[in-house]
């Protein structure tokens, strides 16, 4: 699959013509020494899921720059799901980015500049955009950083003192980011690339009252997140699933949402009121979210962040992958994921806003072949 979506990389062609004409960077000598840096400037505005992908990258960057203050310019929720993780010394939020978006381009241009002038009260060593995209490139040109680095997927080359060529046989979106790492100097092992969230004294300690309070001690905690970012990565079986495991021995689920988003949630509460099936509904901020989830024992789920929260957690997770393909985003962990997808679907992998095949990639995915995978992933006894 394509990291970036192909009809957008076209017109984008055009663009990277016109910065190239007026933006030239000079190509420094020498390789670049991360490991004696003293400030590091990274750039994320990635989607929550990937966010929860980048958290190996910040390990190891910060393992290999043990003396260096790392920087992340990201979206509020990167921050949410960072901020208690130690990985980060400063973030700047930044919601809109240099060239985002042709609807808002002045509203996004000023949020942006007022970005780079609280950024740039520094200077850094090193700055990082892992993603490889032109707009993210665009805005780390006018970051005051000695050296700049990013892969080369969509051009901007010329605005980077570093240029990585990507390795079109890397796939996985976390296995890419490890490339770039490497590309750069830094050392990791196998284990290091497993995300992984630890919840604060604080947070384990609210579990443990909330556990109490409602009666979750010794219950089967199956958590399910029956949204996505887009409507056309949504299974929408869940109902049908949830009849078939309430019968699971002192099971209680939680479900979960977004918050003040409630449509996907509301069949499944629906069903549990009519079914008579025990039920909590998580709907608050992200770090409550993640809280709450670190409860349960296994988490089932479509594409989406859901999957990246449950496996970074170490909870075993069933989820339903339509129009991307599981090889590219799929959670790495070293509890059970468990993967859900029809890849004789020949319109598979899409990057369509909507389907126009009646979203085949996910409607053939059955109620029975999740159950089963679910029913024979619980432990025995």
């Amino acid at each position: 699959m394509k990291k970036f979506n192909t009809d957008k990389t076209g017109k984008i062609k055009y663009v990277n013509a016109i910065l190239r004409f007026f933006t030239q960077i000079k190509k420094p000598d020498g390789i670049i020494d991360v490991h004696s840096s003293k400030e590091i400037l990274v750039i994320c505005f990635d989607s929550i899921g990937d966010v929860v992908m980048l958290i190996p990258f910040l390990r190891i960057l910060k393992r290999n720059a043990p003396d260096a203050k790392i920087t992340l310019v990201c979206r509020q929720y990167a921050e949410e799901v960072l901020r208690d993780q130690k990985l980060v010394n400063r973030f700047f939020i930044c919601s809109n980015r240099l060239l985002a978006s042709k609807k808002y381009l002045i509203r996004d241009g000023f949020s942006a500049l007022g970005a780079l002038r609280r950024i740039n009260k520094r200077k850094y060593d090193i700055a990082l955009e892992p993603r490889g995209d032109l707009r993210d490139i665009f805005f780390m040109h006018f970051c005051r950083s000695v050296r700049k680095v990013s892969y080369t997927y969509t051009g901007g080359e010329y605005m980077l003192t570093d240029p990585i060529s990507p390795d079109e046989s890397v796939i996985h979106l976390i296995d890419d980011k490890m490339v770039f790492l490497r590309r750069i100097g830094c050392d990791f092992s196998e284990e290091d690339i497993i995300p992984r969230i630890e919840l604060t004294k604080g947070q384990i300690e609210d579990n443990c009252n909330f556990a109490d309070i409602k009666k979750l001690n010794g219950r089967y905690v199956i958590g399910i997140h029956p949204g996505a970012s887009k409507e056309i990565k949504k299974w929408k079986k869940f109902p049908e699933l949830l009849l078939k495991l309430k019968d699971i021995p002192d099971s209680f689920f939680l479900f979960f949402s977004a918050t003040g988003d409630d449509v996907d949630v509301k069949p499944l509460i629906d069903c549990c009121k009519d079914n008579g099936i025990d039920y909590l509904h998580i709907c608050g901020s992200i770090s409550d979210y993640i809280k709450r989830m670190a409860l349960c024992d296994m988490v089932v789920c479509n594409d989406s962040s859901a999957a990246h929260f449950a496996s970074a957690l170490g909870i075993e997770v069933h989820v339903m992958f339509g129009p991307v393909l599981s090889e590219f985003a799929k959670p790495y962990s070293n509890a059970g994921v468990h993967v859900y997808e029809k890849n004789h679907v020949g319109c598979r992998p899409c990057n369509q806003g909507e389907c126009l095949y009646g979203n085949r990639c996910l409607e053939e995915i059955s109620v029975d072949e999740v159950a089963e995978g679910i029913f024979r992933s619980i432990p025995e006894g």
